[in-house]
């Protein structure tokens, strides 16, 4: 007998956390996949995932979401940390005003969850403690402070049309998307950056003294958590940190990236702090033992919840990324 599959309505296919979604799902899961974004998406298209292009504050594209009748709605769309500071329209435009247009007023027939993709920029990240999802959110800026909005609303209409409003606060994510070096989304990233710039240049330089310390997740593992969070029937409405519960020096990830072109690639990469200054062996080891001051994210409450393991190691993380990355640079 032939079942019915789930629809998922992802807003902010095209952005780089919704493509490295696709490419994981398609094929891995049974889902029937939709993607909304502004502008249509050539990738997308190639992965045969149903489009829904336009403004959202057009009605017509609104009708267009809301007729899919999605069983869960995953929500991306979001101006990144820089450009939120920028213009204040703008960022209430593309942080708050998407998740709350489509829930505001609408008929969402068969809806069961809507997954927010919050930030742990809600938190205030100059506290050198453990923070669970207990601990009191204070944004220090206004792209955590819109995000907070957004899971509020995402709340107050999940209690009001009783369908599961879960909020993902996401920690640094780091990973595959899609390939392209030159058009490809997700290069400002930490992580992205040194990798890519291992691979183009065999250097790594990093603009800082490299010891600012950061929680990293991979894209995989937020892929395995968004599935196995759509098709759990044990969860309820809540907030959960989707993070690793480690934190790594921008050094420290330097100096893993390093050792993996040595021992699996043959090939040496340069250090560079503050732009110009070279880091040698000893001022490496130097380095990767010291970091600032960061708090840890726990991420027990997701894990317990969802009953899944933590991501896996983060060298061996960063060798599945590079091995990615060196294989479509070839094919192109």
């Amino acid at each position: 007998m032939n079942t019915l599959k789930s629809k998922i309505l992802i807003l902010g296919g095209n952005s780089y956390i919704g493509l490295a979604i696709f490419q994981h799902f398609i094929g891995g899961v049974d889902f029937e996949l939709f993607s909304y974004s502004r502008t249509w998406d050539y990738t997308i298209n190639e992965l045969q995932i149903k489009q829904i292009n336009g403004s959202i504050s057009d009605r017509q594209v609104i009708n267009d979401l809301v007729s899919i009748e999605p069983h869960t709605i995953v929500n991306l769309i979001s101006l990144n940390h820089s450009d939120s500071e920028l213009d204040l329209e703008l960022t209430i435009q593309s942080n708050i005003y998407p998740i709350w247009n489509i829930l505001f007023k609408n008929d969402l027939k068969g809806l069961q969850q809507v997954i927010y993709f919050s930030t742990i920029h809600v938190y205030n990240q100059k506290e050198n403690i453990q923070v669970d999802e207990d601990h009191v959110p204070i944004p220090k800026n206004i792209y955590g402070l819109t995000h907070l909005i957004s899971e509020e609303i995402n709340s107050f209409y999940g209690n009001k049309n009783s369908f599961k409003a879960l909020n993902l606060r996401l920690s640094n994510t780091f990973g595959y998307s899609n390939l392209d070096f030159e058009k490809g989304k997700g290069w400002q990233y930490a992580i992205n950056d040194l990798v890519k710039q291992a691979i183009v240049s065999r250097k790594i330089i990093i603009n800082s003294n490299g010891l600012p310390s950061r929680d990293f997740i991979s894209l995989d593992f937020v892929a395995k958590v968004l599935s196995k969070m759509i098709k759990s029937n044990e969860l309820k409405s809540s907030t959960y940190n989707l993070s690793k519960s480690q934190n790594y020096s921008i050094i420290q990830i330097a100096r893993l990236i390093k050792e993996i072109f040595h021992y699996d690639y043959n090939q040496e990469i340069e250090i560079y702090i503050n732009k110009t200054q070279k880091v040698y062996a000893k001022m490496l080891e130097s380095l990767t033992n010291s970091t600032e001051p960061y708090p840890v994210f726990s991420n027990n409450k997701l894990l317990n919840d969802l009953a899944i393991e933590s991501s896996t190691d983060i060298h061996q993380e960063l060798k599945k990324f590079i091995e990615k990355l060196i294989q479509g640079a070839n094919e192109n």
